[in-house]
């Protein structure tokens, strides 16, 4: 609905944002979990489901939220995501500290839903099925393919285990892969021909045309379109 009274606004056509076949979700980290609920939303066995996975008044409370946004239909069916390091983090995930995070837990303010809650949600949805993932091999945030490999915390704890995992036994399995790189890959800006991080301890400066996470992007997003 903004999109299209921007589009208004600055005297384009319209049409193309109005229509959803048109749309595609892409996220890095923890915009991961804001997509995969939007996906959970758009099944018609939502109110079920959470009721199951979340207990208590939290159902009643995401209900009322959608209600009072004046948002009509809370619904992405049909239009494929990108998750590209997806991160769906519990309360310690944002605050490392385990007492400070737990404390904001008791008393309501940590994160909702948590993280083993939105595993429950995307277990029983039949949705996410126009799901392609992007991992990296060094992210230790996210985690990736070699937590394959490591200990068993790790491997509990690897959000891109778990995803790959889950999704691969879907009526259409989840398209992955893994490239070289940290976290924070997809951040940078763009000078003349590179990419410039301003982190020295991660990729700090490479030419564009040597990145392989944007031709990857576009190819998964190609095959997503072919799916839906």
């Amino acid at each position: 609905q903004e999109l299209t009274k921007i589009a208004d606004r600055s005297g384009y056509v319209q049409d193309l944002y109005q229509d959803k076949t048109k749309y595609y979700w892409l996220g890095h980290s923890l915009g991961c979990k804001y997509i995969a609920l939007l996906e959970f939303l758009s099944g018609r066995e939502w109110r079920q489901t959470a009721k199951s996975c979340l207990g208590g008044d939290l159902d009643r409370q995401l209900e009322e939220n959608i209600i009072n946004s004046g948002i009509e239909i809370v619904s992405i069916l049909d239009q494929p995501s990108l998750l590209i390091a997806p991160d769906i983090s519990d309360t310690e995930s944002a605050i490392p500290v385990p007492a400070i995070a737990n404390l904001l837990d008791r008393i309501g303010w940590g994160v909702k839903p948590s993280r083993k809650e939105t595993q429950c949600l995307i277990e029983r949805s039949q949705l996410f099925n126009l799901t392609a993932l992007i991992s990296f091999d060094r992210d230790t945030l996210a985690g990736s393919k070699n937590d394959e490999s490591k200990s068993a915390k790790v491997r509990e704890n690897s959000d891109v285990l778990w995803a790959i995992d889950q999704l691969s036994n879907r009526a259409f399995p989840i398209l992955h892969q893994e490239l070289p790189g940290k976290h924070l890959e997809p951040l940078g800006v763009k000078v003349g021909a590179y990419l410039v991080d301003l982190n020295p301890f991660d990729k700090f400066i490479q030419l564009l045309k040597f990145r392989q996470l944007e031709s990857t992007a576009l190819k998964f997003l190609d095959e997503l379109e072919g799916r839906s």
